[in-house]
């Protein structure tokens, strides 16, 4: 379905459904929304123009019965608002909050509640958004859901013997009601919960066993609500039943809960357990014997080796020798397994859990990855959890980000299949830039391979696939495109046909094509994590309630403004520059994910790694600077920083200064004198108190090490080694894969900002974080799939005092323009194409600086034919347009005053957001359709350009001059050229 037709169909069924509440129309908007990929967009068009809260008000106050469909798109609608890039907790507050007061406050959560765990109901991402839902109750206590501030067993007396599952803790009095209720069913939901993840009925049962797992991972790592959970877990063997029931895509999710829960015992215990009761099994004695400790096996490998040397009465027997009878009926009562095969694989789970509940320091993907693992992928599923750990946060990012690089190299062969078609195992047709027939391969040394290519390659890449062809079949997904087996590994250039190849498992050289992959941040991350070798040999510090404390516990975390990881709270497309290091910060490293971003905040003096232009503008910035300083310490010849011939001619003028600065404080503070004009350009901070000077001074006197930069930058050639010193010594805004490189060198840096990045990048950079209380903000995240795994912290809000001295007001009007947000028709792709870059070109003659225009598009072919029509189209004296494409999200923080948007597409994706936070000008070959996506929003009639004749970007008063309407691309073409 078209997108702009399935926001046009929205606008009207909504009005119909807020006018009679018919069901047959909410089930039609419900089929709208959650079919196809428009389902984001379509949710952001339901939020924005209201319809949530609607539904929310209706719920509240109406009273009647609602359907299931009902609260599936509340739910959706939600929780896309609070786990979306503008995490706005809006209206889950509302949701949620209504019920504070209210005598159906769990009547309500029960309702929920059951919905999950009920088997009729197979649509799993509506129980997913409802485990969801509960996880952040879990986090952050939210609502006095969870209304015990102790820990509470009543859940326990579900059991069949609850008593014994305290062990020998006394009966907790106090009662935790996850729902509310008393009865029977509400204590027994969890194992209900518990007993779902090996059922069938679900449209995906991988994506909900995932889903189980992590709601389960939040329980057991919440400091406040885990231990009746851990111990209903433990009681009832939980873990060991997922693992038996969990498909190949859940298993790591599984395998991460039983990391979590934090239970590990000896493993020579095993063995000795294992040899005092089978010593009569020789060939299990003769393999357990070569079995020394845990590095001389895997779990799987073990968890085999017993298997095939135990039967199922020799596996109960084991087991009765790790737990008690009387224990084993609180598991064995539920009844989880109805055949030999399985409740052997239980009973062997069970008593190898203790033993083997760890996950591999680092990820295994590079040794083990083969065709297989590409079946049965889940899909994300975001879950706001704590971690007690900084292994365990490592853990779950390993675990997800291994997901991560599977599903991003099956969509890369799919979408390589569209261009090339296999039909046999040596033949195929079609052609594309990253599927390559190997000539020759052969092993260098261990681990590394030489292959050429049979035709010349000029690209360059760094990770491959190895693979052989086969007979397209549905017996696997790789196989469904012909691809037969795989190996990965890392690729190095050697000539235009010839590479290295460096993979961990390569099991002989009979692979026939090389398929490159892109530089995805899960692939580059993983690379460095686990080849870099600082990185490779470094400790974990356990620095758990420093980085990742929950905020419940106050006396651990304090508040917002003393955390040392901090979540921003920001909009797509705002204003970030405050968050941003200016001259008065300690030295802070921005990583943003392309360049794309180092053209952002031009105005502002922060370096651009690689910029040569930033460079000579910060030093600029430093050297007026310096210069205030020399008038304020009474220097009557100023000098520029290069015309200094020493640091100590820098000392001197620094003292003189401070001396200055102390007797005009002083002055300040015993006559009331305010200070001069130029030691007010200093700092515009209030000095009213003694601990106000101690603050600004020390604030000051921290500059002069960039001062000290600057002046030995501005005598040297920005050549590598230059750019090495800069980088170790200022602050610096650099992409990742500039990053990367510099890892092996980089020493303790004050602080972090992580603007839209890959969890990956913290894994890189955490050992270098200055990690101390007094430095609270040593990490601030925005957006980006980093901020998923610190959900459990609320976000602080942007309140750090502007840079710049004068105040910012936005303007009235844009000057040219009549109007800042129009949709504009033209006849088709290429006219849109050739619009928006005459639009720029408009802009430009009336004087709008470059850095403040971005183009959007809403496919990449349209970014292509953009950027080729503005090279024939603009002359070599008009700056080239920033044109982007944002399906992927990497640009949700790009901001620009002034966006023109193309809105043709050749998918259900359109660029609809308000990029722009002045003005936006849609163009579109559909405008009539198209513009329903903006319903309610001030769009004139027609849609046709409306401009202002006789202005220029400088003007700060809207002028008496006439208002043109521009019918169609001939005269935009006109009035362009009119402007020479």
């Amino acid at each position: 379905m078209n997108k702009g037709n399935s926001i046009c169909r929205l606008e009207k069924l909504t009005q119909s459904y807020l006018k009679n509440h018919r069901k047959n129309v909410l089930n039609e908007i419900v089929d709208i929304v959650f079919s196809g990929e428009a389902k984001d967009q379509c949710l952001d068009f339901l939020i924005r123009i209201g319809f949530a809260r609607s539904m929310i008000s209706r719920l509240a106050f109406d009273g009647r019965k609602e359907t299931v469909n009902y609260y599936k798109l509340l739910l959706a609608l939600v929780m896309h608002a609070y786990y979306g890039p503008n995490h706005n907790g809006s209206l889950f507050d509302e949701l949620f909050g209504i019920w504070m007061e209210s005598d159906n406050k769990f009547k309500f959560i029960s309702k929920l509640a059951e919905f999950a765990v009920d088997e009729f109901i197979n649509d799993t991402d509506f129980k997913i958004n409802i485990l969801q839902v509960f996880s952040n109750f879990i986090v952050h206590d939210m609502y006095n859901m969870f209304i015990d501030e102790y820990y509470d067993f009543e859940i326990l007396t579900s059991l069949y013997n609850p008593t014994v599952a305290f062990d020998d803790e006394e009966l907790a009095r106090m009662f935790l009601r996850p729902f509310g209720l008393r009865d029977e069913k509400a204590n027994s939901w969890m194992l209900r919960l518990i007993t779902s993840f090996g059922g069938d009925s679900q449209t995906s049962v991988t994506d909900w066993q995932v889903a189980v797992a992590k709601f389960f991972q939040t329980w057991v790592s919440s400091r406040r609500h885990a231990k009746s959970v851990m111990m209903l877990l433990e009681a009832t063997k939980a873990t060991s039943y997922f693992a038996v029931k969990a498909t190949k895509g859940a298993a790591g999710a599984v395998t991460f809960l039983k990391f979590a829960m934090d239970d590990f015992s000896d493993f020579e215990d095993l063995k000795i357990a294992l040899q005092k009761k089978f010593d009569g099994h020789i060939n299990l004695m003769n393999q357990l014997a070569m079995i020394k400790s845990l590095h001389d096996c895997t779990r799987d490998s073990f968890e085999k080796l017993l298997l095939d040397n135990l039967s199922l009465n020799d596996a109960k027997q084991l087991l009765d020798m790790f737990i008690s009878r009387e224990k084993q009926m609180n598991f064995a009562t539920l009844k989880y397994f109805t055949n030999d095969v399985d409740m052997k694989r239980f009973y062997i789970d069970i008593v190898l859990t203790p033993f083997f509940s760890y996950i591999p320091f680092r990820d295994v993907i590079w040794k083990n990855f083969t065709e297989t693992e590409l079946e049965d992928l889940p899909r994300y599923i975001k879950f706001a959890s704590n971690y007690n750990f900084i292994s365990t946060f490592f853990s779950d990012v390993q675990n997800e980000m291994s997901d991560e690089t599977k599903r991003e190299i099956l969509e890369h062969l799919k979408s390589i299949a569209k261009r090339v078609t296999v039909t046999g195992p040596n033949s195929f047709s079609g052609n594309s830039k990253y599927f390559w027939k190997i000539k020759t391969i052969q092993n260098i040394k261990a681990k590394e391979y030489q292959i050429d290519l049979d035709k010349t390659n000029s690209n360059d890449f760094k990770y491959a696939l190895a693979a052989t062809l086969c007979q397209p079949s549905k017996t696997s997904e790789t196989k469904k495109i012909g691809i037969d087996k795989l190996r990965i590994g890392r690729v190095e250039k050697s000539n235009n046909n010839s590479y290295t190849f460096k993979c961990e498992n390569l099991d002989d050289l009979g692979y026939t094509h090389l398929i490159f992959l892109p530089n995805t941040d899960s692939l580059k991350g993983s690379d460095v994590w686990n080849y870099s070798k600082r990185l490779r040999f470094s400790m974990f510090p356990e620095i758990a309630f420093k980085i990742m404390s929950s905020p419940i516990d106050n006396d651990i975390d304090g508040t917002n403004d003393t955390d040392l990881v901090q979540l921003m709270s920001v909009s797509k497309h705002a204003d970030i520059h405050k968050i941003l290091p200016d001259l008065y910060s300690p030295r802070t490293i921005v990583v943003v994910p392309t360049k794309e971003y180092l053209g952002q905040y031009s105005d502002l003096p922060l370096i651009r790694y690689g910029d040569a232009k930033s460079v000579d503008k910060f030093v600029e910035h430093v050297n007026a600077f310096f210069e205030n300083i020399q008038r304020c310490a009474g220097i009557e010849q100023i000098k520029q920083l290069k015309e200094f011939i020493s640091l100590e001619q820098l000392d001197q003028v620094m003292n003189q200064f401070l001396q200055a600065w102390t007797t005009a404080a002083k002055d300040k503070a015993q006559n009331g004198v305010d200070f001069p004009i130029d030691f007010q350009k200093i700092t515009s901070e209030p000095i009213s108190e003694p601990e106000d000077f101690k603050k600004v001074t020390t604030k000051i006197v921290s500059t002069f090490s960039s001062v000290a930069v600057c002046w030995a930058v501005s005598k040297a050639p920005l050549v590598e080694n230059t750019w090495e010193f800069i980088y170790d010594n200022l602050s610096i805004m650099i992409t990742m894969d500039d990053l990367i490189p510099l890892i092996e060198n980089l020493e303790k840096v004050k602080s972090f900002v992580f603007v839209n990045c890959h969890p990956s990048v913290f894994m890189m950079t955490y050992l270098f974080v200055d990690w101390v209380e007094e430095n609270p903000g040593s990490m601030k995240i925005i957006g980006g799939k980093l901020q998923d795994y610190f959900l459990y912290k609320h976000s602080k809000s942007i309140d750090k005092p502007d840079w710049r001295s004068e105040i910012e007001t936005k303007p009235k009007f844009n000057p040219g323009f009549m109007n800042k947000l129009e949709v504009i028709s033209v006849k088709d792709q290429v006219e849109e194409a050739e619009y928006c870059v005459l639009l720029y070109y408009y802009m430009k003659k009336l004087g709008y600086p470059t850095e403040l225009i971005g183009i959007w598009t809403s496919c990449q072919r349209q970014l292509d034919l953009i950027k080729e029509v503005a090279e024939s189209l603009l002359p070599s004296s008009i700056d080239r347009p920033n044109v982007l494409f944002n399906k992927s999200g990497v640009n949700d923080y790009i901001h620009y005053k002034y966006s023109i948007i193309s809105l043709f597409t050749d998918s259900e994706y359109k660029e609809l957001t308000l990029t722009g936070e002045l003005g936006n000008y849609y163009v579109s070959a559909n405008a009539s359709t198209d513009r329903a996506c903006f319903f309610k929003m001030p769009i004139p009639a027609e849609n046709q350009l409306h401009v202002i004749t006789g202005e220029t970007y400088s003007c700060k008063e809207r002028n008496n001059h006439e208002q043109v309407i521009v019918k169609d691309l001939q005269q935009l073409k006109e009035l362009v050229n009119s402007l020479d």
